[in-house]
């Protein structure tokens, strides 16, 4: 019954024209569920092989990060990133099959001898990780040690002393894991394991050479990659709702295990993955085209308000080292709750007349101004507790000013005690209408005129995303976040 059900989906799809019309959408959006799945690859066929060779991978998407001891990215990237978002979520490993390659960018001469990048020290503490690596069975404590040893080695613990410091923070870390560590870490079998990480590393660093860099599955690396160093909170939740979202008993008709987003980031993952031609025709129809974004939100919230003036203002209501306005388009579009509507029916109240305001405001108003203003109401709102009518004539009467005063005419009228019900219907019919996915919280984000549930990850790091998800003339999505992931380059 359900292959049935997809099959008909196929057919739908295909007969209603919408494979070329969804295919607006990020590829990190491909494989959210079956519509998606066909209407922007044109079949369930690359999904399911994606997941079937996850599920072939014990369920899990393979992530290699290449790393220094002592390189600064390196532990900062251990530290604020991988330690709170993986090594401390036991949760994150039925995700991610996670493996750190303590390498980097050493060197080795003709003769055999390894250099490292910040001397010695590195290189005894690199040999020593890849030997605990080899001898702590569990990925969670594999994180939790690597975290401690970087931990005191820049604290400057002998390394002697250092695993039995760790050695605390894990019950299953014995006296006898330890010695065969040391022993390792000692011996030729060191010297073996460190030649693997050698080896390991040329798979995952791209050019130009930098660490911390991390490859995700294993069909090709990508520079594209990097960029989900500082994502790893929200992508580990992502991907994990796609693991569950695609059917993957279908047909296997490759080796990748790649997720979606990678997918046209090389010629080799694009080959490996889905299909160069469609790649490259994907690309062409969005060069140059803004992303459309809609947050549909409650003006009564406290924490949407501080939300929207703490996080939306900051990030996407100005210029910013990820992106600048042209590559998307933001209107904020205020909802009714049930409480207002309620009023609204009972008799004209002043939450009633406040939604009211927020919603001409966006109906009437050009997008920025529209924008500025809404979010100006917001914070006195949330600030002062003002009403919008008061913050119009008070905080916000600058903004409101920038209106034509046909328009504030126009809002005038809007604004009217008879013009609510109108406000209302409106308002939730807009909302009904919603697809592919039911507006089931706010915020509620609308991306290129798609509301999918996959989406509301995003909206903490949206202006973040669209530095990688537009395309077009004078961007180079190479340098997306680089001063963040790789903070000793600038």
């Amino acid at each position: 019954m359900r292959a049935i059900r997809y099959i008909f989906t196929i057919i739908l799809f295909y007969c209603l024209g919408f494979v070329s019309s969804l295919c607006n959408l990020p590829p990190d959006f491909w494989c959210d569920s079956v519509e998606l799945a066909v209407a922007c690859t044109g079949s369930l066929k690359y999904c399911e092989s994606f997941k079937r060779n996850i599920y072939e991978n014990d369920q899990k998407i393979d992530l290699k990060v290449s790393f220094e001891a002592l390189c600064p990215d390196s532990i900062g990237f251990v530290f604020h990133r991988l330690n709170p978002h993986l090594f401390e979520i036991k949760n994150s490993y039925e995700v991610v099959n996670f493996e750190a390659v303590p390498w980097g960018l050493a060197k080795r001469s003709e003769n055999g001898r390894v250099k490292c990048q910040h001397g010695l020290k590195e290189c005894s503490i690199n040999t020593y990780l890849s030997c605990s690596f080899r001898y702590i069975k569990s990925s969670y404590d594999k994180g939790v040690f690597m975290n401690c040893v970087l931990d005191m080695a820049i604290r400057r613990i002998p390394l002697k002393s250092v695993g039995e410091i760790c050695k605390k923070k894990l019950a299953s870390v014995t006296d006898t894991t330890l010695s065969s560590i040391l022993q390792c870490h000692n011996g030729t079998e060191g010297i073996q394991l460190q030649s693997e990480a050698e080896e390991t590393t040329k798979s995952i660093l791209n050019i130009p050479k930098f660490v911390p860099q991390i490859i995700i599955g294993s069909n090709d690396k990508s520079i594209d990659m990097q960029f989900t160093q500082l994502l790893l909170k929200e992508k580990i939740q992502i991907w994990n709702y796609t693991l569950h979202n695609i059917y993957p008993k279908g047909q296997k008709i490759n080796n990748c295990n790649t997720p979606s987003e990678f997918w046209c980031s090389s010629d080799k993952l694009s080959d490996s993955c889905y299909n160069p031609k469609q790649c490259s025709q994907y690309y062409s129809s969005i060069h140059n085209q803004p992303l459309e974004l809609v947050i549909y939100y409650d003006p009564d919230t406290p924490t949407t308000q501080q939300f929207l003036i703490e996080t939306i203002k900051k990030n996407l209501l100005g210029e910013n080292d990820y992106h600048n306005s042209k590559m998307y388009k933001l209107n904020l579009v205020p909802i009714w709750n049930e409480y207002s509507v309620d009023a609204c029916k009972k008799h004209s109240t002043q939450e009633c007349k406040n939604v009211a305001v927020f919603d001409c405001v966006s109906s009437i108003a050009p997008s920025k101004i529209s924008n500025d203003l809404q979010i100006c109401l917001l914070e006195a709102k949330f600030r002062q507790l003002k009403n919008a009518f008061d913050a119009l004539n008070d905080d916000c009467r600058t903004q409101f000013l920038l209106l034509p005063s046909e328009l504030r005419n126009l809002f005038l009228k809007c604004t009217r005690d008879s013009n609510h019900p109108n406000l209302i219907k409106k308002s939730i019919q807009t909302i009904k209408v919603l697809k592919p996915n039911a507006m089931t919280k706010e915020p509620w984000l609308v991306l290129n005129n798609h509301s999918l549930h996959s989406a509301q990850s995003y909206l903490p790091i949206l202006h973040k995303m669209i530095c990688v998800w537009y395309r077009g003339e004078n961007h180079s999505r190479a340098k997306c976040g680089r001063c963040d992931y790789e903070e000793t380059r600038c």
